[in-house]
Parts: structure tokens; C-alpha cells; sequence
């Protein structure tokens, strides 16, 4: 969330299941979204 708003945040989690996570800084998250735009749109469907 903090790549789409700009906000610091801290995550911590743990899995019930074996589970894959994903870091990305926000200018790198950008470059995707600019490259693939559909991107954003999965992004927003599975945050909101």
C-alpha cells in the first residue's frame, strides 16, 4: 500500500499456508504499472 499512497507502513504477516510475498520499491512499481496498466487495475480490484 505505502507504493500507492506514498505513506511509510510496516507489514508483518504470517501464512496458514505456503504463500509467496513480494517487496517492491515505488519507482519500480511504477515502471510495471506504466509498462502493463492492467497491472494497476488488479491492483486496485484486490486492495479496495
Amino acid at each position: 500500500m505505502a507504493c500507492l499512497t506514498g505513506h511509510d507502513r510496516f507489514v508483518g504477516f504470517e501464512a496458514v499456508e505456503p504463500a509467496t510475498a513480494l517487496s517492491l520499491w515505488r519507482e519500480s512499481l511504477r515502471s510495471l504499472i506504466l509498462k502493463q496498466p492492467a497491472l494497476y487495475v488488479k491492483i486496485l480490484e484486490t486492495t479496495i
